[in-house]
């Protein structure tokens, strides 16, 4: 499977990737988001800051569309400052210029074996460059040309776009032309795709995260995290050695009391998570998807900070209340906010089910009440198991009489699933098989853009994309908006009106 685009909600100057691509007009402005991330950088090469005086020009261009730059984080993406911002064939330009300079850049940086570059971009020319007046016509453009160039130079693309009536509309020529824009997804991973969704869509469907989700952002796995603990305290090679052989709640249990006195287990949990802002593909896929409940045994907090960036600010329980209709997130072990919450030892798991009870019972009622999807988890948790089986007793209490309905279904990696994991979940939790973790962010790519709703229907910068039953359709329903008249008096009007403005309309100032 050769170079892949997923389209993303979020903020492209906190989107963890290899490389990203900061737009500039022909002499150097830079709108002030991209400014304000890279400013040393970008004042180094005599860029500006676009604060609306052309009057004195900045760098001189000529042929060069592309400049590498040296960021503020060492550590974090190469950013790329591309001259792009004009009309659709400029716009176009600066992005195969972006994705050629910067692939060639990439070669020999060191990367994990199987690993493509990922690099991001923007939807060029849509915010004050010229195409956005035919946003529409730009999206027909740049999309299949995205494709191209990843396939071309056998990279990962990541079209990050902020603002959600633009996310919709480059979802909604996807999905019109599904076949081309998943090609390596085979047809079976794509109907799961499609149908978890429509459930999403529909507001049925919880998502619990895994591990595996944020270890896709470059944080450690439980293991990995011992490791570097392990090397924080003093132990001999021997003693270093047998504590590889006990599991991984007995080797943290050992490691809480070598630290006792110095510091807390969850205060080194907090230290070694903290070096970690920028959020994965993961959690900007997931935090656009239209689901309100979500569940983690995780401590960082990236996907709450990939919610705020798309303004769809997630409640953290059991840390902070919840009103009807908030986006919540249940930590069930602990946030690096709260040190003294984080589950990590022997006596921590035990104690569980008596300190935590109330929360054990939200998970059983998503268990029991919506459709569940695990997402990088290995289903092997020991306090995921006790939940489950309080449900599984509930639902068919007898041992001798399986019921046939699921608890939900997990995504999980070829290589760490085998018959047996299958034989012990059937009819329970239906396994999802991808091949490695790259195909899961291509599965979770497709299910999100299926998710996706039609925000952009009504909007006039997007008629490029709509086909004549979405124009027809749109004569119809926006009038009622721009025509004042008796309906305005319905009781229904409220919910007409924001159904309206949600498709995108907006009322003419004439009207």
């Amino acid at each position: 499977m050769r170079g892949h685009v997923f389209v993303v909600q979020g903020d492209l100057t906190k989107f963890a990737c290899d490389a990203w691509m900061i737009p500039s007009d022909s002499i150097g402005n830079v709108t002030s988001a991209f400014w304000e991330s890279e400013q040393t950088a970008l004042e180094n090469v005599g860029a500006r800051r676009d604060v609306g005086d052309y009057g004195t020009p900045g760098m001189d261009w000529k042929e060069r569309l592309a400049i590498p730059l040296t960021g503020k984080d060492a550590k974090g993406p190469r950013p790329w400052l591309i001259r792009s911002a004009g009309e659709i064939e400029e716009a176009l330009a600066g992005v195969e210029a972006f994705v050629k300079a910067a692939s060639e850049g990439e070669k020999g940086s060191s990367k994990a074996e199987g690993c493509r570059t990922l690099m991001a971009l923007p939807l060029v020319g849509t915010g004050k460059g010229g195409s956005a007046p035919v946003a529409g016509d730009l999206i027909a453009r740049l999309l299949p040309r995205l494709m191209e160039l990843a396939q071309e130079h056998d990279v990962d693309l990541a079209l990050v776009i902020i603002n959600e009536v633009h996310w919709a509309a480059v979802q909604a020529y996807r999905k019109k032309h599904a076949n081309n824009c998943w090609p390596g997804l085979d047809h079976k991973l794509v109907s799961r795709a499609m149908e978890l969704g429509k459930v999403a869509a529909e507001g049925n469907l919880v998502v619990f995260l895994g591990a595996g989700v944020s270890c896709g952002a470059g944080l450690p796995s439980w293991g990995s995290l011992l490791l570097e603990m392990e090397a924080d305290v003093d132990l001999d090679s021997n003693s270093r050695k047998e504590l590889e052989v006990l599991d991984f709640l007995d080797r943290a249990q050992l490691l809480a009391k070598h630290y006792r006195g110095k510091s807390s287990l969850g205060e080194v949990v907090r230290k070694a998570f903290s070096q970690f802002h920028r959020r994965g593909l993961g959690h900007t896929l997931l935090a656009s998807l239209p689901v309100k409940e979500f569940i983690t045994t995780n401590y960082d907090e990236l996907f709450e900070l990939a919610s705020n960036d798309v303004k769809r600010p997630v409640r953290v329980l059991p840390f902070e209340p919840a009103k009807p209709g908030d986006r919540w997130l249940l930590k069930m072990h602990g946030c690096v906010t709260h040190p003294d919450s984080i589950v990590l030892t022997r006596e921590s798991y035990l104690r569980y089910a008596d300190q935590n009870a109330a929360l054990a019972g939200i998970v059983q009622a998503m268990l029991i009440t919506r459709k569940m999807l695990f997402l990088g988890f290995s289903l092997k948790d020991d306090n995921f198991h006790r939940i489950a089986d309080a449900v599984r007793r509930a639902i068919h209490p007898d041992p001798d009489k399986p019921g046939s309905g699921v608890l939900g279904q997990a995504t999980m990696i070829e290589g760490k699933c085998n018959s047996h994991l299958e034989d012990l979940w059937k009819d329970e939790i239906n396994l999802i098989k991808v091949a490695d973790e790259r195909a899961f962010d291509i599965f979770l790519d497709r299910l999100c853009c299926e998710a996706a709703q039609p925000s952009h229907l009504l909007d006039r910068r997007f008629k490029g994309l709509l086909s004549d039953s979405d124009e027809a359709l749109g004569g119809l329903l926006e009038p009622l908006l721009n025509r004042d008249g008796d309906h305005r008096n319905s009781i229904a009007w409220p919910a007409v009106k924001n159904l309206l403005e949600r498709l995108g309309a907006r009322r003419d100032d004439s009207a």
